[in-house]
């Protein structure tokens, strides 16, 4: 008979076991389910244009058409079933740079790449659409996850396709990573589309409120640290998906960062972020002739204190986001708190600025807004006490 404490250890090896193949088998339907709907859509194609003749060049190249998107599905889906992990949490996939820009290059040309400055996101699938004005803004790579639920999985899929082909800034600068929970409804909202829909129709879904996924609690930090790992670029910025950076600011500080040395082989040693304001209409701003001129400098230096949680670019080395911060309330602030407390520098550039678009109201939260706030708002306080243990060393506070 085993001793209590083996049988125990068993149970939990089992139901882990028991997990793992759950989300194996969950993934696999929907590459199968795929494969059947792209059968169905090169029959449908081949029986719609029988009036065209069976050896038309226009009838071979709707069918010829239809196969390479679904090679194209087929090859995204694949990724996801292989590669998929479950995160730290045990309650979402993660399938990390699942579709990547064309431009990220090769040996040396990849090595290039990473002497770059990435633009990192996250955003719900009903939040697509601010992915293509962001593109064409930023004139460098972007690392964007995206939440979805379950039963969505294939759409969010058909929607990557879709942006990539519709949007050639999409297609060459933005690496996908795709984050799903292991059970989980089709969003209500969520509108079909096909490989023939036009790329004014991607984004035809009703809006969906804020934070509103049917129970499952949105994970804002675990999508920021999955599109950080994406990254092969030393540098990064991360922003919400509904901030706009100035224009010029990617070339403007990447040259910035090569005159300085930050692409060196100890970059991201020191313990240095440079903040990116938001944009106010201060006089100064639009007199400086350097915004013309593409230049911007860290004008000073800015001792943290709470509750301010800036924008800023760093080096890809800095603190993760604390994972157990979901929905509304310091999902952000927890992670500038510990540069804080871990010695990091803040310094203002000059010149340089992001946008937010829109204007937010009280109309545009979702119920539970101050519940998830409150909630946060204790956690928080425990993960101030976790970063005096984190950095015993350090006189720094969060206050």
């Amino acid at each position: 008979m085993f001793p209590r404490f083996l049988t125990s250890i068993v149970s939990w090896r089992s139901v882990a076991v028991l997990a793992v193949v759950a989300s194996v088998l969950q993934v696999t339907n929907v590459v199968l389910t795929w494969q059947l709907r792209q059968r169905q859509l090169i029959s449908m194609a081949g029986e719609k244009n029988t009036a065209l003749g069976p050896k038309t060049g226009l009838r071979e190249n709707i069918i010829a058409s239809v196969l390479q998107l679904s090679d194209d599905h087929q090859a995204i889906l694949t990724r996801i079933a292989h590669w998929s992990v479950l995160d730290g949490s045990g309650e979402f996939r993660v399938s990390t740079g699942v579709v990547r820009g064309t431009e990220g290059g090769q040996g040396e040309e990849q090595e290039a790449a990473t002497q770059g400055l990435t633009l990192v996101t996250q955003c719900s699938f009903t939040r697509l659409q601010r992915l293509p004005p962001l593109a064409s803004h930023w004139q460098g790579p972007i690392s964007i996850a995206v939440f979805a639920l379950s039963g969505e999985v294939q759409a969010v899929v058909q929607t990557f396709h879709l942006l990539r082909k519709c949007y050639p800034e999409v297609r060459a600068n933005v690496t996908f990573s795709l984050v799903f929970p292991l059970n989980s409804p089709t969003s209500p909202h969520l509108t079909p589309t096909t490989d023939a829909t036009p790329c004014d129709r991607i984004f035809s879904s009703a809006r969906q409120p804020n934070y509103d996924f049917k129970g499952v609690q949105y994970p804002n930090n675990l999508l920021r640290n999955v599109a950080r790992k994406a990254t092969i670029t030393r540098l990064m910025m991360v922003v919400d998906i509904d901030m706009i950076p100035g224009e010029g600011l990617h070339d403007a500080f990447v040259s910035y960062a090569g005159r300085q040395g930050l692409f060196g082989e100890n970059s991201g040693e020191e313990k240095t972020v440079w903040v990116v304001p938001r944009y106010t209409d201060y006089p100064a701003w639009e007199k400086k002739s350097e915004v013309k001129a593409g230049k911007v400098e860290p004008l000073y230096e800015v001792l943290w204190q709470d509750p301010w949680e800036p924008f800023y670019i760093a080096s890809t080395k800095v603190p993760l986001y604390d994972e157990r911060f979901r929905q509304y309330g310091f999902n952000r602030i927890s992670q500038v708190c510990e540069l804080h407390v871990a010695g990091y520098r803040f310094l203002v550039l000059d010149s340089a600025f992001v946008i937010h678009r829109g204007f937010k109201t009280n109309t545009g939260f979702h119920t539970t807004k101050d519940v998830e706030q409150e909630r946060n708002r204790i956690l928080f306080r425990q993960f101030k006490g976790e970063l005096k243990e984190r950095y015993p060393e350090s006189s720094r506070r969060c206050y």
